[in-house]
This record gives structure tokens, C-alpha cells and sequence, in this order.
């Protein structure tokens, strides 16, 4: 199993090359001919920041007796240099962001609907031919696309599964994204770009990137389902005629749900532009009607029950606005106690500080908003269908506007509006009065499928967020994001259960029901030891993650001196317990301080492998004697050149070992025009003081070579004393000096819950 700087590598992307090995096994040994090349590469891009091995192994079925070939080659030197790049058509990316589960489809498209299509239909016509175990090797896939995160797709037996959130979680951080982008750097007319897939684990994200991530975290369920599931996809898109040239059939976009695990429902942009369009003149059409009734029953004016409807419309959306403005008020409450992420070990907790919350607060509000419209609707029942029509028309709003800006996830919103309707207009043909137990038995089950169907999407979501929070940075409140999150979902889960309380004959103990388990639960959660957020329990650890880095920091002034130097245990605060939860266990984090050297120097003074620090700006700084730094980092400023009218030309040698960071940022008024790392505008990255900053990442495999580079700066002012701030990072990821033996002291003295990581890193900032 591959070792990487964070963890065993078990799931990313180990268990990722055992499927894959066990396709080439399987692929090779089948008599169903390829109709195209299949190319494995056993790397996605990353390895420069995991330090996973580079193997490409390439399958050509052009190739005489079955000929393999196996070439040394990392995926972004195969996409950018290699001559088969330029034949690739389509890729699937094999992730993880967890241990386990069904795979979610994180990016798809855009376009190119048969590469859906097609698979799908020869996933679910034939059945496997894989009949061996897999095997626990090591390595990795790539195969891409453009992001459709607002697509649903999955099945319990196929690849796919709602690809949500694809804009939020580890976006562009992947080796489909940089496959993507690579390939979208050639021209059109000679590297046209490709279709794909991006797929990944999700569930027991724990463990992802940790000590515990090795091949007993991953069930041997999951690596059968997966391999049968990519072997179905690989075989199909490799006989698939729309593969000889993709471009002819890149137009148009087909719509995916995956229908409780249990199989996949699809159609076309048309087809979902109909129905959607129908849904809405159906709902439309039954809130008139109830309006025609209701009228009729309480005796009120046309115009006094439009007033009564929009008025209620208010009132449902205030609760909403309500239900969240409590649970964020709790969750800052739990921040100040000192009891947060109590549901990270143990999502239960959820379901009392949050979930129930979502029902409670809106049912209070509105049994006691309801009682100011009972002179104008005096039937219960009457008021109910008013709130009833309420949601209905919200949820027809949002499915408005999914139409109008053409969001595939628009099939949420359809379902809540579809199924009510029908509802409605079916309700009169079995019950001639509204007052009786069957009556509610048929209001439930009208709304069971989308009440079902959205349950299981907002677990999967949950299931993907909550570990997702022990790495999400101390400085953004995972307390307050889930609180947010669990709430948001319910709350509108809970859209047509809410009226409910308006037929309840005793609201009140309803209310105290809900209220009381609301109350034991912050109850035990403040005073009792239940709410610990970490676990190391095998099988199933909940580690909590500390990133820490030895460190060496050095500042030169604007003559070369050295104006400031510094050593000690850089801890980067990956969620919000942290550094507190290990104060009284680890001696020397009783000398923790607070980094406050982000507004005075370059990405904080410190040496940030990537450009993170807009959401992992929260860090602390332990002194420590000086790491063990074998192999010095050097900048030196090998020419300084003037160009008309105003473009001062710097060229830099950097040496150091083979992970080496560079961080840039002209002073305000100076601007960087190009440099010579890229072609076209140099990316920018965070602000720093309102000034642009630039990030680069250079690394060797092996045996670094200097980095030698000039950059082009627009300077409007020949006078100007600064018109640069540089820093350059050195990174000791592996190897005898990536620790020292007072740090492997230092890191063992963790508790078990605990899963710390780390090596040797300096950072030297100058002026020019």
C-alpha cells in the first residue's frame, strides 16, 4: 500500500489501482474485443502534493499478441507531453474523499449526454463478468470533464450517486481537474477538449488522509461493487460509437436521480422543460381551486383571500428565516461553551440540537401567528390548506426559476411540487369531508415519496459534509456551517408537515414533546462527557486531524539583512477544537500562541504547501529548537532589466530541495504583466492587504534542478523604493530529514484520538 505524507493512502488512491489492476486483469483475459485504445494511468496529477508513485500502464488494442507497454510518466507529464494525449476522448477520474459507500459522481459533463447514456444502458443490461476478489495493490486513474454539479445520478449497483456539492468540496484539488485543465490549454484545432467522469467515495471520509486510512478501512463489499461498476462503465464507453469523434455529439444534457439507491431515472433537457412546465400549470391550477373552496367555505372575498394566501407566503417564509436564525444562535451558544462538533463521532446529536429544532420553532411560531387570522378564516382546516398552498407556491417559485436558468437540480423542487398538486386535485374524488383519520393517512402518503426520496439525499449529503468539517479550518465555524446545513434541509423537508400543528387539538403537547428532548439534549451535552466530538476506536476511528509542520521562518529587509528569525511547531488548525482540545495532554502546547503575522507579512510568515490560506488563515505557533534543514533554500536575484515605457524585468534563481514553494506580490500601484513559468496572464491567488499575490508549487521527483524565472512588472513609478515582496518555501514531505527525533517525540505524545501529521519546512521572505 502507498505511503503517502498524510496517511497509508488506503482509499486515495490505493484501493483505486487494485480496481484498476484487477480491470486490466479481467479486460485482458476476455474475448470481447475493445472497439478503442484504453490508456490506465495509475496517477491523477496530485502526486506532487501526496507523493504517490508514477506509473502509467497502457492497454492498446492496436497492438500485436496483446502487447502491453508500461512507461514511468506522472499524468500531468502524460497529458501535456505524451503523444497519446492528443487521441484520449474520454477519462474516468477514480477519487475518494472517504473509506467506503457508493461512489458520487463530483463532476460530469458539461455536455456530451451519451457518455451517460450509453454506459448506463450496458450497465444495466448485461451483467458483470468480474469473478475474482480484488486485490489490496496500490496506485491510481484519471479520466474527466467539465462540472454539472447540479446533476443527480446513482444506483446501489451502478457507479454513480448525487454528484452534489461539486463546487465546494476539494474543487479543482483533484487529477481530473488538473487532466481538465490541461487539456483545455490546447487549441481547437488540435487537442479538442474531453468528456468524462469524476467519481469518488464518500462515506467514512474519518478516515481520508489520516494514519488510520489503510486497506481494513475499506469494506470488501465496496471494492466489488466499484470494480463491477467501472469495468461495466470502461467497457462501455470503450465500444461506444459516439467515441470515435466526441465533438459530433457534445450538444445537449440528460437529467439523472438516483431513485433511492435503487435504480436510475433519466431524460432529456426537453423532456424535464415539459414536465417541469406541466408541474407548475398543475400547481398553479390547484391552488386556484383550493381558493374557489375556501372562499366558499369561510365566506370571504376573492380579494380578502389573496390577502390571507400572500400574507401566509410571508409567514412561511419568515419561519423559515426564523428556524435558521435559532439554530445559528445555538450553534455560536455551543461555540462560547466550549461544546462544539458533539455530532462529528456521533451524528445523532444532529437530530436533537438541529433537526428537531427545524420542526419545533416553525410549529410554535405559526400556532401562535395562526390565531391573529382566525377572524378572517375561521376553519381550522381552511387555515391549514391556506399554509398548505403556501409552501406549494414557494416550492413552484424555485421551480420557476430552475426553468428559467436551466438548473438540473430543479427535480427536487418538481417533486414537491408535483406530488402536493396531485394531491390536491385527487383529494376531493375519495373524501368529501377533511375531518377524519383517512383523511390524514392520504395526506401523508402523497407525501411519502418526496419526503423519502429527500431524506435520502440530505443523509448522503450529511454523510459527505460532517467528516468533511474535521478538515474544514478553524477559522470557519463547523458548528455554525452544519447547524446551517442539517437545518436548511429539514426545515424545507419539513415544508407540508409544518401546518400540521394548525389541526392539532392539544398543539401544546406537541410542543413539549419536541421542546423537552430539545432541552435534555443541550442538558447532557453541557454537563455530561457525551458530547466528545473524536474517537481512535477501531474499527471505526474518528480521529481529530493536526496538520504541524517544524519550522523555520526567516525575514530579510529591503537591503538582504535579516531583521527577524524564528524556529518552532507550526500548527495549522484544521477544525475548530483545535489547538484547545490537546491542552493539558501535549506539554508544549501550553506555549501555543496565536499566528497575528498575516497583515505584516506574505501569507502570514509561514509555509504554506498550497495556497490555502483563505480559509486556513487561523493557525498557531509553538517555539521549538531549530529543525534539521539539510539542503538550504537560496533566492537570489540574477538581473534586474528596464524595458519602455515601464516594465522593470526581474529574473530569479531559487534552489532548495524538490518541494519548493514561491509566493509573489507587487506592492499597490505595481502590477505583474506575464513571467515566464506559463504562457498568458499570471493566475492570481488570495489578497493580501489589498495587494494581488501569486502562488507557485515547484517540485522534483528527484535530484531538483534550480528554478530559474523572471517576471515582467509594470512599475508607473521609476522612483518607487519597494516594488516587490517574494518569499520562498522549502517542504521535507519524505525521506530521513523529513523529521527529527525531538518531532516524533513531540508527535507521540498524542492521545489516541488523535492523528497528527507533519515534516520539516522553512520560509524566507525578501523585498526588492
Amino acid at each position: 500500500m502507498i505511503r503517502g505524507n498524510q496517511g497509508k493512502g488506503g482509499s486515495d488512491d490505493g484501493a483505486s489501482c487494485a480496481i484498476m489492476l484487477e480491470i486490466l486483469r479481467v479486460i485482458t483475459q476476455t474475448n470481447m474485443p475493445l472497439k478503442h485504445n484504453l490508456v490506465l494511468l495509475f496517477n491523477g496529477a496530485e502526486e506532487n502534493f501526496m507523493q504517490l508513485a508514477n506509473a502509467l500502464v497502457v492497454l492498446s488494442s492496436t497492438a500485436e499478441d496483446g502487447e502491453i507497454e508500461v512507461r514511468i510518466s506522472a499524468s500531468h507529464g502524460f497529458i501535456t507531453q505524451h503523444p497519446w494525449a492528443k487521441q484520449v476522448r474520454a477519462f474516468i477520474n477514480m477519487e475518494a474523499c472517504g473509506a467506503g459507500g457508493r461512489e458520487i459522481v463530483f463532476q460530469a459533463g458539461p455536455n456530451h449526454p451519451w457518455l451517460m447514456q450509453a454506459p448506463l444502458h450496458f450497465m444495466f443490461s448485461e451483467p458483470s463478468v468480474t469473478s475474482s476478489p480484488l486485490y489490496s495493490a496500490s496506485m491510481r486513474t484519471p479520466i474527466s470533464i467539465g462540472s454539472l454539479g447540479d446533476q443527480y445520478l446513482s444506483c446501489s449497483h451502478t457507479l454513480m450517486r448525487t454528484p452534489i456539492f461539486s463546487h465546494w468540496i476539494r474543487r479543482g484539488s483533484n487529477g481530473g481537474y488538473l487532466t481538465r485543465w490541461f487539456l483545455g490549454q490546447r487549441s481547437v484545432g488540435e487537442w479538442l477538449p474531453n468528456p468524462g467522469l469524476d467519481l469518488a467515495w464518500s462515506s467514512n471520509g474519518y478516515v481520508y488522509h489520516t494514519k488510520f486510512d489503510d486497506v481494513n478501512q475499506i469494506p470488501l463489499g465496496t471494492l466489488q461493487r466499484t470494480g463491477d461498476n467501472v469495468l461495466a462503465l470502461t467497457q462501455a464507453i470503450t465500444s461506444d460509437y459516439h467515441l470515435a469523434d466526441t465533438q459530433l455529439y457534445k450538444e445537449g444534457n440528460l437529467i439523472f436521480i438516483d431513485f433511492l439507491g435503487l435504480f436510475v431515472i433519466r431524460w432529456s433537457e426537453l423532456f424535464g422543460l415539459v414536465i417541469n412546465t406541466s408541474a407548475v400549470a398543475l400547481s398553479v391550477f390547484s391552488v386556484v381551486k383550493n381558493m374557489k373552496h375556501g372562499m366558499i367555505t369561510n365566506d370571504v372575498s376573492r380579494r380578502d383571500y389573496m390577502r390571507q394566501l400572500l400574507r401566509s407566503v410571508g409567514v412561511a417564509l419568515a419561519l423559515w428565516i426564523l428556524a435558521l436564525l435559532f439554530v445559528v444562535l445555538l450553534a455560536l451558544a455551543l461555540t462560547v461553551l466550549g461544546c462544539t462538533m458533539s455530532w462529528f463521532s456521533r451524528p445523532l446529536w444532529l437530530v436533537f440540537l438541529y433537526i428537531i429544532p427545524s420542526l419545533l420553532v416553525p410549529m410554535a411560531l405559526l400556532s401562535l401567528v395562526s390565531r391573529w387570522q382566525r377572524p378572517v378564516i375561521g376553519s381550522p382546516w381552511t387555515l391549514f390548506q391556506l399554509y398548505y398552498d403556501s409552501y406549494q407556491l414557494i416550492w413552484t417559485f424555485l421551480l420557476v426559476l430552475s426553468i428559467v436558468f436551466k438548473i438540473r437540480s430543479g427535480l427536487v423542487p418538481l417533486m414537491w411540487v408535483l406530488f402536493p398538486a396531485i394531491g390536491n386535485l385527487t383529494r376531493d374524488a375519495f373524501f368529501r369531508h377533511w375531518k377524519d383519520s383517512r383523511w390524514l393517512v392520504f395526506h401523508i402518503s402523497v407525501l411519502i415519496l418526496p419526503l423519502t426520496q429527500c431524506m435520502y439525499l440530505i443523509l448522503a449529503a450529511l454523510t459527505l459534509f460532517v467528516p468533511v468539517m474535521g478538515r474544514s479550518g478553524a477559522g470557519n465555524n463547523a458548528e455554525v456551517i452544519v447547524a446551517v446545513l442539517s437545518s436548511a434541509q429539514f426545515v424545507l423537508l419539513f415544508s407540508y408537515l409544518i401546518p400540521l400543528i394548525l389541526l392539532v387539538r392539544s398543539p401544546q403537547k406537541v410542543l413539549g414533546f419536541l421542546g423537552s428532548l430539545f432541552l435534555l439534549a443541550v442538558l447532557l451535552l453541557v454537563f455530561t462527557p457525551l458530547g466528545f466530538p473524536y474517537s481512535g476506536e477501531m474499527p471505526s476511528p474518528r480521529p481529530q486531524r493536526f496538520l504541524i509542520t517544524h519550522t523555520e521562518r526567516t525575514y530579510h529587509d529591503i537591503a538582504g539583512k535579516v531583521r527577524s528569525k524564528e524556529t518552532g511547531y507550526w500548527v495549522a488548525d484544521l477544525d475548530l477544537n483545535s489547538p484547545d482540545s490537546v491542552k493539558g495532554i501535549v506539554p508544549e502546547f501550553d506555549r501555543v500562541r496565536l499566528v497575528e503575522d498575516c497583515e505584516d507579512e506574505l501569507y502570514c510568515g509561514l509555509p504554506y504547501l498550497m495556497p490555502v490560506v483563505s480559509f486556513l488563515w487561523k493557525t498557531h505557533w509553538i517555539p521549538a529548537h531549530p529543525p534539521d534543514v539539510p539542503i538550504p533554500t537560496t533566492l537570489s536575484l540574477m538581473s534586474t532589466e528596464t524595458r519602455p515605457p515601464s516594465i522593470r524585468r526581474l529574473t530569479f534563481n531559487v534552489t532548495g530541495p524538490d518541494h519548493i514553494g514561491v509566493m509573489l506580490s507587487p506592492v499597490s500601484g505595481v502590477t505583474l504583466d506575464r513571467w515566464s513559468l506559463v504562457e498568458g496572464e499570471p493566475l492570481k491567488s488570495s489578497k493580501w492587504n489589498n495587494r494581488d499575490t501569486y502562488f507557485v508549487y515547484y517540485s522534483y521527483a528527484s535530484d531538483p534542478e534550480p528554478l530559474v524565472f523572471w517576471i515582467d512588472l509594470n512599475v508607473p513609478d521609476i522612483g518607487m523604493k519597494q516594488i516587490l515582496d517574494i518569499a520562498v518555501t522549502s517542504h521535507f514531505l519524505h525521506g530521513p530529514h523529513k523529521t527529527s527525533p525531538e518531532f516524533v517525540r513531540f508527535m507521540g505524545q498524542f492521545p489516541s484520538w488523535a492523528s497528527p501529521s507533519g515534516w520539516v519546512a522553512t520560509y524566507n521572505s525578501f523585498k526588492f
